[in-house]
């Protein structure tokens, strides 16, 4: 019984997060996120600074 109740709510929260990033991605216009991805990689990825260039053009 505690295994699958400890299932049940592991698959809850799931849904849960998927709803929230469904939500998340209506609400928000997509070049929010580009800027958002952009800005991550480029604080966090310096070294990378080619690949930020490379990647949405293969990505499409």
């Amino acid at each position: 019984m505690i295994a699958k109740r400890e299932n049940g709510g592991a698959s809850n929260r799931l849904l849960r997060l998927v709803e929230v990033k469904e939500r998340f991605a209506v609400e928000t216009p997509p070049n929010f996120i580009w800027f958002v991805w952009y800005f991550y990689f480029f604080v966090h990825f310096q070294k990378f600074e080619k690949w930020l260039f490379v990647f949405p053009l293969t990505a499409g």
